[in-house]
């Protein structure tokens, strides 16, 4: 998934610093980290995304989120880290359930 932070970021909407990775079956810290949406959103903001996310992870799918701006992340970039399992632009990884444990 291409957002546009860097990931799942720590300390609020003032935080710097990205969640690497996530436990699907113990997300809770990444949960409480995304900020509370205004009220006029009806999409559950970022919080409904990683929750679907979650649930992918959970059936063993590997999910990225990543910075989709022309000079970070692109999908190309996704698909050359999934391949060759470096991480060198800054992400949040939510392992499949049987990577995690």
């Amino acid at each position: 998934m291409l957002t546009d932070r860097p990931g799942i970021i720590q300390g609020g909407i003032d935080g710097t610093k990205e969640i690497r990775d996530i436990d699907p079956l113990d997300a809770d810290h990444a949960l409480s980290a995304i900020w509370k949406e205004q009220e006029s959103d009806v999409t559950a903001g970022m919080q409904g995304k990683l929750t679907s996310l979650i649930a992918l992870a959970t059936r063993g799918v590997e999910c990225i989120i990543a910075e989709g701006r022309p000079t970070h992340a692109s999908f190309t970039s996704i698909a050359e880290l999934v391949r060759s399992r470096r991480f060198n632009f800054a992400h949040t990884r939510i392992s499949p359930v049987e990577a995690a444990r």
